[in-house]
């Protein structure tokens, strides 16, 4: 489900308008865990779980923990464990993203949501083009969506991968650019 609310003070201000004063610190809490949206729903349809939000928090996490193992196997199928563990510690971060193999750069791309984006990515490019190579994984975090579109055509001129369309980004003013950012290390996201 696509999120509604753009920042914690937009989800706030949202609740707050609706239903009146409610505990904001428990409204925080609900941002954190990701479970915004289903709290407005729910809200809407039954303003009465508002008294307990906190015991609605617990409620809807316990649900979310129970369904975590297959809704894991079902997004990011045939990714290592470290890959999974590593794309979730990105939610919510910008940067740019990179899959490659041993002998070249397989895709580049960029997002306000790296790790979502990145197992999105993953799925639709490595796992459906059917690659038999071991693909690496390294990502670069950057302050902001803007540095990361920036950050990305840079680095799709420089490695020019083999999954990106071809891009008209490659003089030389651009790999001049690229300085002052780190990559990652690389880890295995397909055996």
């Amino acid at each position: 489900m696509k999120n509604y609310f753009n920042s914690l003070q937009h989800f706030i201000n949202y609740m707050l308008k609706l239903y009146g004063p409610l505990d904001q610190s428990s409204l925080k809490m609900v941002y954190k865990m990701g479970f915004e949206n289903k709290l407005s729903w729910e809200a809407k349809a039954n303003s009465d779980i508002l008294t307990d939000i906190n015991g609605w928090l617990s409620k809807a996490s316990s649900k979310a923990k129970a369904n975590e193992g297959t809704k894991k196997i079902a997004r990011v199928y045939d990714s290592t464990p470290k890959f999974d563990r590593l794309t979730a510690s990105l939610e919510k971060l910008p940067g740019v993203y990179v899959y490659s193999t041993a002998s070249s750069c397989l895709y580049v791309g960029m997002s306000s949501d790296l790790g979502s984006r990145a197992r999105r990515s993953f799925i639709e490019r490595i796992l459906n083009n059917k690659l038999d190579d071991k693909v690496n994984f390294s990502y670069f975090l950057t302050d902001s969506l803007s540095d990361a579109k920036a950050l990305e055509i840079i680095i799709i001129a420089k490695r020019k991968p083999v999954l990106n369309k071809i891009t008209k980004y490659t003089d030389g003013l651009t790999d001049k650019i690229a300085h002052g950012y780190t990559e990652s290390d690389k880890i295995i996201c397909k055996r």
